[in-house]
């Protein structure tokens, strides 16, 4: 069963998940999340292991980057230093490549010893062996003694035994045969104990075949990178490096290595590629010469004159004269085994570094998705206040920190965001624990510095949220306000000059024209201008001068909107104009249309006074006829007195009658003068007093008060009613009144001899009365003239009517809700009244509201 708040308990709970306690643990909650989640990152970055579910140590990236190393160090050594000592271990080769190659060891920290069996390298992972063999001509060139084997080699492996006077053959045999897992270059092959793991790795590395793309290509300094693009031909002509530059290709299996190889060229560069993903180049000249110093730059030391006269210099690829040799890598042998004590340690390191990565993934996940709760819940709630009463505004700004400018946040976001970058990639690049030693303390330090950094930048971005939803944030930019004023200033400007005068003194359409002629001869001068660019090969200049174009057009494209939805509003503008409403659009000075809606509002204001004007004289006319129909009610109830004193005495028969006369005229004084007052009220606002009345029987009651007049009129009066009863809601009186005028008008009216037809019928919801006669006298006007005030059917009689009558009719009827019809067919005049019909007590309660 649910449990239903009531809504001052929903008022209580919103004001608890919104109170201040709870955005403060909130937010200190989120600050320290964010620290511990970028200590995770930290971690997890440090742990350097990308393959979760594998657990072999020896497919790990530390593993291949171990063996590759080796490798590349082991191929080098043989082909720059072993190639190059005799049987005494002296170095007979060139001083400055010995110091390229030592350079190349300590650069990448790759231990080594210098003992009196020359350079051997150091590994803790794994034994090795290496040599270069020599060919007879150079062995005997090196040593006296020709019994010697021609080869130079270097091995770490001492648990092996091997005979003194072995062979080569028969050492790598017998390190083969007691190693677990081996590789072996030698004579330009790679073997291996390991089974191919199918994957194929493709290789690429420069050889000797390097082309020369040219004698003419020069630039101005070899410090200049311009040297890639190829000003005679306009192409890139060294995007493509392998295009020019000879390279081979080699596959082989992902879990083996490349052979590689290396080659020199003709001015001293000696460069090696073993598997390293770039080329390393060592020299054998001194590198503090200028000569040296501008080949290591990769120059020719020759210079060439341009066109212009200036000097330049040759990229030695480039150089009329540029040969290569490839390098000796048939007599390099190499042999590589990883230690099997190191590998297990490793593999057990390996393992529980896998299992702490993934628990630093977890809780990676669970810092993360609570900080990023935390978050959600203050974005949501900042700025958020209980309203004071209904009505009130939700949201409002903090006191303090709502005052301070919006770019002050921006900028602190940005500060903070740029600033934790450099942070976390500090963190992870280097690690704080080689620095102080303590792993703890750097989890620490990273954990507080992060909370801050991200409590700066939280704090700002709900700062700035806040704004946006107090819709303060552009207010509060200082930066806009100044805009805003120097705009003011300058609009100012422009508004007093002459040229400005001039176009406001155009209509809209010409302002249009005008418009639209500037943004046209703008674009075609940028067009011809990034145009001639391409053609001068100014790529650069031609896409700025674009990107200008674009933004031309996309502000007059803007233009062209706000133009639109000026339109509309000058449409707007018609169409309440047309429709006699009260509705302004406003628009600002500069726009084009501002001036044509300003004569619009005057044209409004125009036609509204004329209307006031009318409305006021139509109101002093029905004020003065009620005023003198009033006044005149005195004087003549009066003399309708005297008249009846008159009556009463004993006249002579000439005099009695001069009285019927002055009473017969004085009764229909009396009668006009009750019609135009009656006429004035319905007109002026006549007063209604709704109730519930029988529409039916209140018409046989009008039957029945006028029975006499009836049949003193000598006329048939033919009455159909369909119905009993018909509940409405009106002015019993005001209906009485309709009635009354609509008998008498057949009465005077209708020709002599014919019969009055009156009928009472419902149609839907409402019920209907409808009057017919045959007119005595031909009906020369139209339904809409009769119904008007002092207009009667037969003008020729001057003892008829006031002419009020129908006009009273259907005042009286439409202010009781109804509506009041005339009809004329050739001599037939037909009169009807709508009313609708009570049928529930709904409609008598809306009938009381108005009331």
């Amino acid at each position: 069963m649910g449990i239903k708040l009531k809504k001052s308990d929903r008022k209580s709970f919103v004001e608890y998940i919104t109170g201040k306690w709870l955005r403060v643990v909130a937010l200190i909650t989120a600050c320290v999340m964010m620290g511990l989640f970028t200590v995770q990152v930290v971690l997890d970055y440090n742990n350097h292991v990308s393959e979760l579910n594998n657990y072999d140590y020896t497919k790990s990236n530390e593993y291949r980057t171990g063996i590759y190393e080796m490798y590349e160090r082991l191929c080098i050594l043989s082909a720059v230093y072993l190639s190059n000592v005799d049987d005494e271990w002296n170095y007979k080769g060139s001083e400055y490549l010995l110091s390229d190659f030592l350079y190349y060891y300590d650069y990448n920290k790759y231990e080594y010893m210098k003992t009196d069996q020359g350079i051997i390298p150091v590994s803790d992972m794994f034994d090795y062996y290496v040599s270069f063999t020599y060919s007879n001509d150079d062995f005997d060139n090196m040593t006296e003694n020709s019994d010697e084997e021609p080869v130079r080699y270097i091995t770490n492996i001492e648990h092996i035994d091997v005979p003194e006077n072995a062979d080569e053959e028969t050492r790598l045999a017998i390190y083969k045969e007691n190693c677990d897992d081996y590789i072996v270059r030698r004579h330009n092959q790679i073997t291996s104990n390991e089974v191919s793991s199918g994957v194929i790795r493709d290789y690429y590395y420069p050889t000797k075949n390097a082309k020369n793309v040219g004698g003419d290509y020069y630039y101005d300094s070899y410090y200049d990178d311009e040297y890639y693009y190829d000003e005679y031909y306009g192409d890139d002509i060294y995007n493509e490096y392998s295009d020019y530059t000879g390279w081979t290709q080699e596959s082989y299996a992902d879990n083996l290595l490349p052979l590689g190889g290396w080659y020199y060229d003709n001015y001293g560069r000696y460069i090696f590629n073993f598997g390293n993903s770039d080329p390393i180049i060592f020299y054998d000249f001194d590198k503090y010469t200028p000569e040296g110093e501008m080949i290591r730059q990769g120059c020719v030391p020759s210079t060439v004159e341009t066109d212009d006269g200036e000097e330049g210099y040759y990229r030695i690829e480039f150089s009329p004269d540029y040969e290569t040799t490839s390098g000796n890598t048939y007599d390099i042998t190499v042999f590589i085994s990883p230690k099997e004590s190191v590998i297990e340690e490793k593999s057990s390191a390996f393992i529980a570094q896998i299992e702490t990565v993934k628990r630093t993934r977890i809780l990676l996940c669970i810092f993360g998705l609570v900080e990023f709760l935390c978050a959600f819940y203050l974005i949501i709630v900042c700025g958020y206040k209980k309203p004071a009463e209904e009505g009130g505004k939700c949201w409002s700004k903090t006191p303090f920190l709502g005052k301070i400018y919006t770019e002050v946040y921006l900028c602190a976001m940005i500060f903070a965001l740029l600033f934790a970058s450099i942070l976390v990639g500090v963190f992870c690049q280097n690690g704080l624990s080689n620095l102080i030693g303590n792993i703890w303390a750097e989890n620490i330090i990273i954990t507080v510095s992060m909370s801050v950094l991200f409590a700066v930048g939280m704090i700002s971005l709900l700062q700035v949220i806040t704004k946006i939803k107090t819709g303060s944030f552009f207010a509060d930019c200082i930066l806009l306000k100044a805009l805003k004023k120097f705009k003011a200033f300058v609009t100012e400007k422009v508004k007093k000059s002459r040229l400005f005068k001039l176009y406001n003194a155009r209509s809209a359409g010409e302002k249009i024209s005008i418009r639209s002629y500037i943004f046209v001869v703008i674009l075609s001068v940028l067009g011809i201008i990034a145009f001639f660019e391409l053609l001068s090969y100014n790529d650069e200049v031609a896409v700025i001068i674009g990107f200008i174009g674009l933004v031309t057009a996309l502000l007059g494209e803007i233009k062209t909107i706000k133009t639109s939805n000026e339109v509309d509003k000058l449409s707007d503008k018609i169409n309440n104009l047309a429709n006699n409403e009260n509705v302004s659009e406003e628009v600002s000075e500069d726009s084009i249309f501002y001036s044509e809606l300003t004569k619009l509002d005057q044209i409004s204001d125009t036609i509204k006074n004329s209307v006031e004007q009318q409305i006021k004289s139509e109101r002093m006319k029905i004020e003065l006829v009620a005023n003198v129909s009033h006044d005149l009610k005195t004087p003549l109830t009066s003399i309708i007195s005297y008249i009846d004193l008159l009556k009463k005495s004993d006249l002579n028969d000439e005099a009695e009658a001069y009285v019927k006369i002055l009473d017969k005229k004085s009764q229909k004084l009396k009668s006009i003068v009750s019609d135009v007052f009656s006429l004035a009220k319905a007109t002026s606002g006549v007063e209604i007093n709704l109730e519930k009345i029988d529409f039916i029987m209140l018409f046989n009651q009008v039957l029945a008060d006028n029975d006499d007049k009836i049949k003193e009129s000598g006329k048939l009066v033919k009455v159909n009613i369909a119905q009993s009863s018909a509940m409405i809601m009106g002015d019993g009186n005001k209906l009485y009144r309709v009635f009354q005028n609509l008998l008498d008008n057949m009465l005077n009216y209708s020709m002599n001899g014919t019969r009055l037809f009156m009928d009472i019928r419902q149609e839907g919801e409402n019920i209907v009365f409808a009057a017919k006669n045959v007119s005595a006298e031909p009906m020369d006007f139209t339904a809409e003239e009769i119904s008007e005030r002092f207009v009667r059917g037969d003008k020729s009689r001057t003892d008829g009517g006031s002419g009020l009558g129908l006009s009273i009719a259907k005042s009286f009827t439409e202010a009781c809700g109804g509506t009041f019809n005339i009809e004329i067919d050739g001599d037939l005049f037909k009169t009807t009244v709508t009313m609708p019909l009570l049928k529930e007590d709904t409609d008598e309660e809306k009938f009381s509201e108005q009331e």
